[in-house]
């Protein structure tokens, strides 16, 4: 089955712990469902790889879905404020 995330590539051995693992759509909400988005920040707020999972994200610059309980405008916040971080800290 092809999923968002095997678009991206190959699928990390993590993925196989993941609470979203066979949910399908359940991690990518259509913009403005916020019942969904809270549905999917939910499933990763309890799943044991949400590390794993928001960093592969911002490796990846993922910009789409739920991905370690943060939407794509909350992983691109953080990566441009950890941008800021390591402007200031050089």
């Amino acid at each position: 089955m092809t999923t968002p995330l095997t678009l991206l590539g190959s699928v990390p051995a993590w993925h196989q712990q993941a609470n979203c693992n066979g949910l399908g759509d359940a991690m990518f909400p259509e913009r403005g469902d916020n019942t969904a988005v809270a549905r999917a920040k939910f499933i990763c707020g309890r799943c044991d790889v949400r590390t794993e999972c928001l960093n592969d994200a911002l490796d990846r610059g993922d910009e789409w879905g739920i991905r370690g309980g943060l939407s794509g405008i909350e992983r691109r916040n953080l990566r441009r404020n950890n941008r800021q971080q390591q402007e200031v800290a050089a």
